[in-house]
């Protein structure tokens, strides 16, 4: 048997919406009582646009009637007026054309079902209407319903759910299947109630309620709890298939915050912008492309982060955070938007043409209904580029990083978009990336965003050591910079050592030296500086002295320099003065003769620079 059960969750006008400026009512599908409000009882595609409906800021959809409320407040009714489901005590049984009900105070929730129909006042006043043999007044007249205030209400099939503004749960109507008392046995009972009662088994505070046949949900803290009939292929959603006699949590899904209930499944749309479907598959109507039933949550295959949903008879409805319409599910009168010669069904949602700035929507038996908001958008888009990955130093990025955007444009939204994610992987002294968007009004903007990437360290060039000789016993003054060379392939780098240039003592000092990119990379090295001191500087003249092979023209240089080399190791300085003093006179009278002036020349400034580092005056 088919249950023509869907989507009665009700809740206040959500801020989001607006309350002011012009907005579109659209329906598409089955119209055969009227049901899409265009004024006509024929099937309607694409979607059109409803008769004598402005400002309008929630529907809602039942069996074969559509409901409105607008911004001023008013509810606005069309479709079957079975039993007075439409609260109208006009005598037509149907009207095509959108009408006011007769509702006292400022309506911001509504709903309707297969025999009645409910609406709810900013006072917490709740309305009932329709049918009278599950609750209803049977004459077409809205009644309130007393010694209670509520914040939400939920239109089921026989029954209607109220959550009461402490978030306690209260059912009223027909009980098939334990839809608002609890048979004690687990069975069926079917007797109806002819007051609110409360529903036990529930967190102390319910955030939401939705229902459907005589299936039944509650979102507590992102959490699911659902009671009432669950039969394959499992309705509930927890993974049972048997009637339960408490309220069970769904353990598989959190983070919800918003419910549409169908003809035996659910949909849940999570705070993360993905939708979760559960219950029969049979159309799709699951949308995770496949047609397998699912006694647990699974996810709907959306394309783009969702902000709303709705749930028809035998179909799914999502808007996405652009604003589109996604329909998955039967499709038998066009109810997903398109000819079901295009398809009967499909489990893959896919857009609803003709509709764009969506901010609600609503599914019906086999028909589907939106609100477009009406824009004049004189502001072009906004474009911001966000660089993924390291921190910039300098202005340049050490490592790959990727460029995604924030296209935004509040008014008419985007139209289309070429800002995706690119990725700059190579060292670059400057890559450009932009994008351009245009919003519904057609006007279009663009962004830019230059990276600049150097991810290649700094070469450095440095000697492991330098040697120097010391000009007095103090040292000598080092200039080293002179000897070190730092290169980068995009920047000229920053080249620091320590200790600095200045006066080195004689023995060995290390060096250490950093070359440093715009980017911060970094190249460290180290050299060793040696000063050597007039000890090692006589050594290393006698070893000239010796490499000229004078024979018996030395004649005692040798010996001398030899001489001032063992007293500059023993200490001896004055004998080391003296000795290289005499070596200095001996060598000038050689000049020329046993000695060129060339070598005479090297030999004296030589031992005069030993003299100078030892510190034996002039």
């Amino acid at each position: 048997m088919l249950y023509r059960a869907f989507l009665a969750l009700v809740i206040s006008i959500p801020a989001s919406l607006g309350q002011s400026g012009s907005s579109t009512v659209y329906g598409w599908g089955s119209n055969s009582r009227g049901q899409l409000g265009t004024g006509l009882v024929t099937g309607v595609l694409p979607p059109t646009v409803a008769s004598a409906l402005d400002r309008v800021v929630h529907v809602s959809a039942g069996e074969y009637q559509g409901m409105a409320v607008k911004s001023d407040g008013t509810l606005w009714v069309w479709g079957d007026n079975s039993d007075g489901r439409l609260g109208s005590a006009l005598p037509q049984s149907f009207l095509p054309v959108p009408t006011q009900a007769q509702i006292a105070g400022t309506v911001i929730g509504m709903g309707s079902m297969y025999l009645h129909s409910a609406a709810l006042t900013a006072e917490g006043d709740v309305y009932i209407w329709g049918s009278n043999a599950f609750g209803g007044s049977g004459d077409g007249n809205a009644n309130p319903l007393s010694g209670i205030k509520a914040r939400q209400i939920a239109v089921g099939r026989f029954h209607t759910l109220i959550l009461d503004t402490a978030g306690k749960v209260f059912a009223y109507g027909g009980n098939s299947s334990g839809a608002v008392q609890y048979p004690a046995s687990g069975g069926t009972s079917t007797y109806s109630t002819l007051g609110p009662v409360q529903v036990p088994g529930l967190p102390d505070v319910v955030e939401a309620v939705a229902t459907a046949y005589h299936t039944n949900y509650a979102l507590a803290q992102g959490r699911v709890w659902a009671w009432g009939y669950n039969a394959n292929p499992g309705w509930l959603g927890d993974g049972s298939v048997t009637l339960p006699d408490r309220p069970v949590q769904l353990g598989a899904i959190d983070g919800v915050k918003a419910l549409a209930v169908g003809d035996r499944f659910c949909l849940a749309l999570k705070t993360d912008g993905t939708v979760w479907a559960w219950g029969m598959n049979a159309y799709g109507q699951l949308g995770n492309s496949t047609t397998t039933d699912s006694p647990i949550p699974v996810k709907v295959a959306l394309p783009r982060k969702a902000v709303a949903i709705a749930a028809g008879a035998q179909h799914g409805l999502a808007v996405d955070d652009a604003g589109s319409v996604w329909a998955w599910g039967n499709n038998a009168k066009g109810q997903l938007g398109v000819p079901s010669s295009t398809y009967s069904f499909t489990h893959t949602p896919n857009s609803v043409p003709g509709l764009d700035h969506i901010v609600d929507v609503a599914g019906g038996y086999q028909f589907g209904l939106a609100v477009a908001k009406s824009v004049t958008d004189s502001t072009a888009p906004v474009i911001r580029a966000n660089v993924i990955g390291s921190s910039p130093r300098n202005g340049w990025y050490s490592a790959p990083v990727s460029v995604e955007w924030e296209v935004s444009d509040p008014e008419s939204g985007i139209q289309s978009s070429t800002c995706t994610r690119q990725d700059v992987t190579s060292d670059t002294p400057g890559k450009t990336i932009s994008c351009e968007a245009v919003n519904g009004a057609g006007l279009s903007a663009t962004g830019s965003v230059t990276i600049k990437l150097d991810k290649t360290a700094p070469q450095l060039d440095i000697p492991k050591s330098i040697a120097v000789d010391a000009a007095s016993p103090a040292g000598v003054e080092v200039q080293y910079l002179k000897m070190i060379r730092a290169t980068d392939n995009l920047t000229v780098p920053a080249l620091s050592c320590t200790p600095k240039e200045g006066v080195f003592p004689i023995g060995s000092t290390s060096i250490d030296c950093a070359a440093t990119d715009d980017a911060m990379n970094r190249t460290n090295g180290s050299s060793t500086i040696v000063v050597r001191g007039a000890a090692d500087q006589a050594g290393n003249l006698l070893s000239y002295l010796l490499g000229l092979n004078l024979g018996q023209k030395d004649n005692g240089l040798s010996a001398k320099l030899g001489n001032a080399q063992s007293s500059l190791t023993g200490g001896n300085l004055a004998n080391a003065c003296a000795q290289l003093s005499a070596f200095e006179n001996q060598v000038g009278a050689k000049s020329n003769k046993d000695l060129t002036a060339e070598q005479s020349a090297y030999l004296i400034s030589s031992s005069v620079r030993i003299r100078q580092a030892a510190g034996c005056g002039k």
